[in-house]
């Protein structure tokens, strides 16, 4: 990629660490605008800008200590990656508005930005399957009219919604924002998607190359995920989750917050609870959505209460009672289950497995089934 000396100024001021949006606004006002006079101007004289810390200045006055520009356009060029900044067309258009708009962004991919249809879903690391079943359903239609589908490619919810809009087979489908350098998949278990993102949407990141994801790193995420979007939606939350902080700063930049109710009993839908109680839009249906995309009713409607009738649709009477029980609960041991089902544990466990494996229910972390 072609970088001009704009985008490389950009370039390097946005990998200098705690150098963001709003101190090149105080930069940029004492030096008229001049990207030059900022990269070239004396320790003295960066301490003298008013909101700008000393180490700040001390950063920018040495930055080819901190930075090898020239290490990072090679990269640039080698993993076929984009540096944008606000006068490139590409850039979407809303995230230019937000109070703390980012520098530049890395872009790679097949698909393209710049003004788009964006909705983000997002959501648990620890997602039900009826969870994953909704972001995945509701995802794969969006992405079937056209919109792109953002997320953060954590693992649960952000996962399921990057896969449904994959599905759909769009050129567009879906954008990745990520925590880390656009070149450090995080989580490692979601390397096969990352490339599949690649062939089909973009992946995004406002760090440099090389940066790994930490507990700070995500919060700076949240709010591109956030400010790209016109609408978002959460599916399963809890309370103090990262999704409700990108929720929340969704609200903050006037854009529309959605929220599928979850179950009262789990600490997985007190967040989505939450939202709603203060003025998101309950989603109980893709249809409802699509009325807050102001888009015609789907032709393909994904009721959600069906996941209630799946059980009914077992053959086997057995299996039946086994996925209706689960149901009723937040999780449930084979042993308890047994005994709620005055069922032999020798009978019931060959059932429980071939439900595993029809992916049916599903075994937690805790070694539970819940569905």
């Amino acid at each position: 990629m072609d970088i001009d000396e704009v985008q490389s100024q950009h370039m390097i001021l946005n990998a200098l660490e705690d150098v963001g949006s709003a101190t090149l606004r105080h930069l940029l006002v004492f030096f008229q605008e001049d990207f030059v006079s900022i990269l070239t101007a004396s320790y003295d004289t960066l301490c003298s800008v008013p909101g700008v810390p000393k180490k700040v200045a001390e950063r920018i006055a040495n930055w080819r200590k901190y930075f090898n520009l020239e290490r990072e356009k090679e990269q640039l060029f080698t993993q076929n990656v984009r540096f944008l900044i606000e006068e490139n067309a590409d850039f979407p258009p809303l995230l230019k508005n937000i109070d703390t708009p980012p520098i530049g962004l890395y872009a790679k991919g097949k698909g393209t930005l710049g003004a788009q249809k964006y909705i983000a879903i997002v959501g648990t690391r620890k997602p039900s399957i009826y969870g994953l079943k909704v972001a995945r359903e509701i995802a794969l239609e969006l992405a079937k009219m056209g919109f792109v589908v953002v997320s953060g490619m954590a693992l649960g919810i952000d996962t399921a919604a990057h896969e449904g809009a994959l599905a759909s087979g769009a050129n567009n489908a879906t954008v990745a924002v990520l925590g880390s350098g656009i070149d450090v998949i995080y989580p490692r278990e979601n390397a096969p998607l990352y490339r599949k993102i690649l062939d089909q949407g973009t992946i995004l990141s406002e760090f440099s190359f090389g940066k790994p994801a930490n507990k700070m790193s995500f919060p700076i995420r949240n709010r591109v995920l956030a400010g790209i979007c016109l609408h978002m939606l959460v599916i399963e939350s809890d309370l103090h989750g990262g999704s409700m902080i990108t929720a929340h700063l969704a609200n903050d930049y006037g854009r529309s917050v959605m929220a599928v109710p979850g179950r009262i009993d789990q600490p997985m839908g007190r967040g989505c609870h939450a939202l709603i109680r203060e003025g998101a839009t309950l989603v109980a249906g893709i249809d409802h959505v699509l009325e807050e995309l102001n888009c015609p009713p789907s032709q393909v409607y994904f009721d959600f209460a069906a996941a209630d009738t799946e059980a009914q649709a077992l053959e086997d009477p057995v299996e039946r009672q086994i996925v209706t029980h689960i149901r009723s609960q937040t999780s449930i041991s084979p042993d308890d289950l047994a005994d709620a089902l005055d069922m032999p544990i020798y009978r019931l466990l060959p059932k429980l497995q071939l439900l595993e494996l029809r992916q049916v229910i599903h075994r937690n972390i805790q070694g539970n089934y819940e569905c």
